[in-house]
């Protein structure tokens, strides 16, 4: 089963960090996983895959090499790569970052936490685990998916969250800000960087920054990028 490679492709898009409105650098890049028919996240067909132990492995054996190339491509760059919780309960997933221990300091982990995908004592069991090996963590989607309070979180050494596109581009402004500050408050005392999605205009941007975002993704500085199918 050639899955990965005969249906699915990888493209990257950047994370950048802000100096002001107008002056930014890429912080790290996002390996997107994509289906090549639609171009697009491929959804069930991708959850269906990891549900299997040879789809997991298939997956993150088809990661490891695009994360390589990556690498070869943008030198001294880091890059992330989405892992979902159901992941985190394989051996496989474990050996994986085995596998890539050698470029751990460029490796940054965003695992999201669905609530059908498993339990919070594997996800934390392989936060510690991917921690001691030298991998960043980020929390994806934490507005829709978050399971992990804020104490263990802050126990976990958790380097920083995402904020999902649906949240800047659904909701009106004022709720977002409120959502943010409060996550600010709570974590005011945690070296933990907070990154929003789906920013796709200078006004978006500017209302991000002057809540204190500075970290931001989004088609407006980059559309994703192929890296060959």
């Amino acid at each position: 089963m050639r899955f990965m490679e005969n249906k699915l492709y990888f493209t990257t898009q950047p994370v950048v960090v802000l100096d002001d409105y107008r002056q930014f650098k890429v912080g790290f890049y996002e390996l997107l996983l994509r289906d090549s028919t639609t171009n697009r996240f491929p959804g069930q067909a991708f959850f269906d895959a990891i549900s299997e132990e040879d789809g997991n492995e298939e997956f993150l054996d088809f990661s490891e090499q695009q994360i390589r190339v990556v690498l070869q491509q943008h030198d001294n760059s880091d890059i992330s790569i989405n892992l979902e919780t159901i992941q985190l309960g394989y051996e496989r997933t474990y050996r994986f970052l085995e596998d890539v221990k050698d470029i751990a300091n460029h490796v940054i982990l965003e695992i999201t936490e669905r609530e059908y995908s498993g339990q919070d004592h594997a996800l934390i069991q392989f936060i510690r685990y991917a921690k001691r090996q030298g991998f960043r963590i980020l929390l994806d989607d934490v507005d829709t998916h978050k399971h992990i309070n804020s104490c263990v979180m802050s126990r976990l050494g958790i380097d920083g969250v995402k904020f999902s596109h649906q949240m800047v581009q659904q909701l009106p402004f004022q709720e977002v800000k409120q959502r943010l500050e409060q996550f600010q408050e709570e974590h005011q005392d945690d070296d933990v960087v907070m990154i929003v999605e789906g920013v796709n205009d200078q006004r978006q941007l500017e209302k991000l920054f002057d809540v204190g975002i500075s970290y931001q993704q989004g088609f407006f500085f980059s559309p994703p990028n192929n890296l060959g199918r």
